[in-house]
């Protein structure tokens, strides 16, 4: 979870009980990009047996870090993994101005590749939000942003959550209540977009 210092962890035995973690385990003073700026919005991903992976926000962009125990972390590269988008062929990207509430997940495709696969929040110059995916063969390198919103509306969806059920995947995120209205409320979507909700 993540608080102003920066992200940290919680322990439990029970499930039900945790106990924080005195100092936050990944703060501010990262690579350049980041700024003075702490990481928020942590995303945690387990890549092996001792290889673990967060995924954070810090200034509209969205990092990495690896771990072997979940609890000391390194920052990987000096250079964010999901940028904002440049505007095509003279239209503006849906997430020009910020990129950030990452979900990761890890798949295999048809042909056994794994795959890394991010979701977040795409902020655009109009001031909308749509929800967004990057993903990457493997556990290295740079993401491959897709040029067009995974899911969008006009109530601001934004910070996704992502639950894989076999033959469909789950999309949950938080979005206003209403057109009209400023409360948030949850909302889910299915994929692929021929199923759905509720699911028999």
């Amino acid at each position: 979870y993540s608080t102003p210092s920066g992200v940290h962890v919680a322990r439990s035995n029970d499930g039900v009980t945790f106990t924080p973690e005195p100092n936050a385990v990944l703060g501010a003073g990262g690579a350049g990009w980041e700024g003075s700026q702490a990481p928020r919005a942590p995303a945690f991903l387990t890549v092996g047996p001792d290889d673990h992976r967060l995924f954070y926000e810090a200034q509209g962009r969205i990092g990495e870090a690896r771990s072997s125990d979940g609890l000391t972390w390194e920052r990987v590269g000096d250079r964010p993994v999901i940028e904002p988008g440049a505007d095509l062929d003279g239209e503006p990207a849906f997430d020009g101005v910020g990129v950030g509430d990452p979900e990761a997940l890890r798949v295999r495709s048809a042909e056994g590749r794994w795959i890394t696969r991010i979701y977040y929040t795409g902020r655009g110059a109009d001031g909308s939000t749509g929800i967004g995916l990057a993903a990457r063969f493997g556990d290295q390198g740079g993401m491959t942003r897709a040029t067009a919103p995974a899911f969008t509306g006009p109530r601001g969806p934004r910070a996704p959550a992502v639950v894989p059920q076999g033959s469909f995947t789950l999309l949950f995120f938080d979005q206003a209540a209403g057109t009209n209205d400023d409360w948030p409320a949850i909302a889910a979507g299915i994929a692929p977009a021929t199923r759905r909700i509720p699911v028999p």
